[in-house]
């Protein structure tokens, strides 16, 4: 059985960029809305004729199996329907690593403001 998550940033380190706006993947449609420009077809727990679509903005399933929300940035998501969703989700979007008070007095302190992934927060290195 497939799983479906959102795209979810941790917001204690990171927000999102500026210019970006959300695209919802809507899966396992079954043709209920017709043709729609940027749909395409996948396999979903074997079925081969599930159909998928991108929609703007942050929707629910709204009749479909399944839904997916993804930043992607705001002029990409003007091309839905005339690039592929691979090509507009490729091109990323824009995060912000947040610096908090801590690593400015370390960079003060002549030391680099690094990240402890076993301790999950920032952490200075110094000099000595």
């Amino acid at each position: 059985l497939q799983r479906f998550v959102n795209t979810n940033l941790d917001f204690k380190l990171f927000e999102y960029g500026p210019g970006l706006q959300n695209v919802t993947v809507l899966y396992g449609c079954h043709n209920l809305y017709g043709s729609i420009p940027g749909q395409f077809n996948c396999r979903i727990d074997g079925l081969n004729d599930t159909i998928a679509f991108p929609e703007p903005g942050a929707l629910g399933p709204t009749g479909c199996n399944a839904s997916v929300v993804v930043p992607v940035l705001e002029p990409l998501a003007d091309q839905i329907g005339n690039v592929s969703l691979a090509q507009i989700i490729n091109h990323g979007f824009k995060a912000k690593y947040k610096v908090d008070s801590f690593c400015i007095e370390c960079e003060t302190s002549r030391g680099r403001c690094g990240f402890d992934p076993n301790e999950n927060k920032t952490s200075c290195l110094c000099p000595d």
